[in-house]
């Protein structure tokens, strides 16, 4: 009903009446989706904490595409035990997962939640699906533009991995559109955007972007009036990649829907790849990450896997994606090919760091930790990466290579854009410096 309650309507200005009618429900969710989370059957269920472990196990049974008669009837039970309300709606929003388990929680036991939930799930989600409309509505008329310039421009992640994994572009929970282009076209784009209104998040005139499209390898982009933040991308993964994804080094685009529109998509190998790459990259710190792996492997179940095997090991990605998958298998249940099977197992360290990602998604107290943390700066990046020049290669570019941060704090003419180099680890020294100091100051 909710669904057909957005849908019949498709006026944007319904959209945008139903986004602003629950003011403290779009405050809430907006700061529980970026709340740091402490996170950390299978090898996980070892990890579930005694206290939280019935919440955690009715979050696993609901956070995916469809749910099964058997895990109907585990979900069932599980609503009959003690479950701490309150904590399963705020991990269900940070492990942003929460449309996902609406909409199965009321097509498998609404009656037996206590009202107050359900209501409470069904703002949470009107407010979502209404603001991921209104940013699908946006992405439509950038993509325009940029197709109307002679830019070729591939949305990935946000709406469109909310339709294609799991057929609907309100059942995902995301922050920005992020659209893929030809770096030879950054420039071009970059002007677009800023007379559509869009802001920069780093001010740079000409020379300058030359020079930041060299150490970066997006921008993001805001606009008040749509609260859309773009995120424009020529490189998929930058400084945490040995080897570039860029348009031109992907397999092939294919066409697919969003919301009744065709528009271009990565291939459905490309998309692994990526998924299990960017999830390394931000520690796997989402059970929705590790989700949307378990459903792209599901719902293409004629994927190349020699070509992904193989470009993996050619990339220096294989373990990054055979954790991915051997997580996504644990927590998800779903099926690999016996040679991917033999490739997990012959790397002992994967279940060795699965255990780690693990502690991390389901702390042992069920408490999120209120301190800040970096995925950029955790051994787990040397972990997960294949060789060691990788290893070396990341801790180098962590370093010396500017970013987008260093771009914003130290504002230098364009003649001086070299000096962002030594300045990075000065930056690093000094924000270290703060950090132990304010430590020794609380001990």
């Amino acid at each position: 009903m909710v669904r057909q309650r957005l849908i019949l309507g498709q006026d944007l200005q319904e959209k945008q009446d139903i986004y602003f009618a629950f003011p403290e429900e779009r405050q809430n969710i907006s700061a529980l989706f970026h709340a740091e989370l402490s996170m950390s059957q299978s090898i996980a269920s070892q990890f579930l904490p005694g206290s939280r472990r019935s919440e955690i196990e009715l979050l696993l049974c609901c956070a995916r595409r469809n749910v099964g008669s058997e895990a109907c009837e585990r979900v069932r039970s599980l609503v009959q035990n003690s479950i701490d309300w309150q904590y399963f709606v705020q991990i269900t929003i940070q492990h942003r997962v929460m449309p996902l388990v609406y909409r199965n929680l009321q097509k498998t036991c609404p009656e037996s939640v206590p009202v107050g939930t359900m209501d409470q799930l069904r703002r949470y989600f009107l407010v979502n699906a209404a603001r991921n409309h209104i940013l699908v509505h946006e992405l439509f008329k950038i993509l325009g533009m940029l197709e109307q310039n002679g830019i070729i421009a591939v949305p990935f992640k946000g709406p469109l991995l909310a339709e294609y994994l799991y057929g609907d572009v309100t059942l995902r929970q995301f922050d920005d559109l992020d659209i893929l282009i030809h770096r030879r076209d950054a420039a071009t784009a970059h002007k677009l955007l800023m007379t559509r209104g869009y802001q920069p998040e780093v001010r740079l005139n000409d020379v300058q972007y030359q020079a930041y499209m060299k150490t970066e390898y997006s921008m993001a982009y805001s606009r008040s009036e749509t609260r859309a933040v773009i995120e424009l991308h020529w490189d998929m993964l930058g400084r945490h990649s040995f080897l570039p994804l860029r348009l031109v080094n992907l397999r092939k685009l294919e066409t697919t829907t969003l919301d009744g529109e065709k528009v271009l998509t990565l291939s459905p190998e490309d998309l692994l790849l990526y998924l299990s790459r960017h999830s390394a990259k931000d520690c796997w710190k989402t059970l929705e990450a590790i989700c949307s792996v378990a459903e792209l492997v599901r719902s293409h179940p004629a994927l190349d896997w020699k070509w992904i095997l193989n470009r993996a090991e050619g990339m220096h990605c294989e373990r990054m994606l055979l954790l991915g998958l051997f997580i996504a298998n644990d927590l998800f249940g779903i099926v690999l090919p016996s040679h991917v099977e033999r490739e997990i197992k012959a790397d002992q360290k994967i279940g060795q760091i699965a255990k780690e990602i693990y502690g991390r998604l389901f702390p042992n107290d069920g408490q999120f930790s209120q301190n800040q943390f970096d995925p950029n700066f955790s051994p787990f990046q040397v972990k997960v990466r294949d060789i060691q020049a990788d290893k070396i290669h990341y801790c180098m570019s962590l370093a010396f290579r500017p970013t987008r941060e260093d771009w914003r704090v130290f504002h230098l003419p364009s003649s001086l854009s070299f000096l962002h180099y030594p300045f990075r680890p000065i930056r690093l020294a000094r924000g270290l410096g703060q950090t132990l100091l304010k430590r020794y100051c609380k001990s």
